[in-house]
């Protein structure tokens, strides 16, 4: 059918733009070379999409779901906020391994929207979906007393948000994959509270 067809061309050039942005970033990436990736003329892509602008926000709302729904199938099995945040972050570890193009494009989108005004103006509604997610499961675990008293939510959520995307970004910055799921485990450490030590407990050997 015509438009089964149409929703898996939509969805080759989607992947195709998500693995051309992920190599190349947004300003060196051209619809000429996308369409190339996808086996389509440029005209054809012009069919579907209306500017590279308009491709890049198709593959940020892409990854946007496949992430929120990566968390809400982990946070699903899991009944405290730190429970859930943990095996969220171990889901989306798996993501680095198994879709890593998916992984680089999101650990650089923001920068490349924060760089490019016409990206901004775009998806900025976009990226309330992910805050919004993050304070209906904060604000639960409030309820339920997981929350220090007298500490604001808002705040919290503000230092998840913040801690996840730094965390997206550090994937793009270290050299190894390992050496990204060390500091990915070192953060659920931290959301336990069994990274820091309130004694210390004397200088270890080097």
């Amino acid at each position: 059918p015509r438009g089964v067809d149409s929703e898996a061309t939509q969805a080759r050039i989607t992947e195709a733009a998500c693995r051309c942005f992920a190599e190349h970033g947004y300003s060196k990436t051209s619809n000429q070379e996308i369409a190339r990736a996808a086996g389509l003329t440029t005209g054809a892509l012009y069919h579907y999409f209306d500017s590279k602008a308009d491709l890049f926000a198709a593959v940020h709302r892409h990854v946007q779901r496949v992430l929120l729904g990566i968390y809400q199938r982990a946070f699903a099995e899991e009944t405290t906020c730190v429970a859930q945040l943990s095996a969220g972050l171990e889901a989306a570890l798996a993501i680095t391994r198994e879709q890593p193009k998916l992984a680089h494009f999101a650990s650089t989108a923001d920068l490349e929207i924060q760089r490019n005004p016409e990206l901004s103006a775009m998806l900025q509604p976009d990226s309330q979906g992910v805050r919004t997610f993050f304070t209906q499961l904060l604000t639960a675990g409030y309820e339920r007393g997981e929350i220090a008293p007298g500490v604001d939510v808002e705040a919290v959520v503000n230092l998840v948000v913040a801690s996840l995307f730094g965390l997206a970004w550090l994937r793009s910055q270290v050299e190894s994959q390992e050496a990204y799921a060390d500091a990915t485990h070192a953060f659920q450490r931290l959301l336990r509270g069994a990274l820091f030590r309130t004694q210390a407990a004397g200088r270890r050997p080097r």
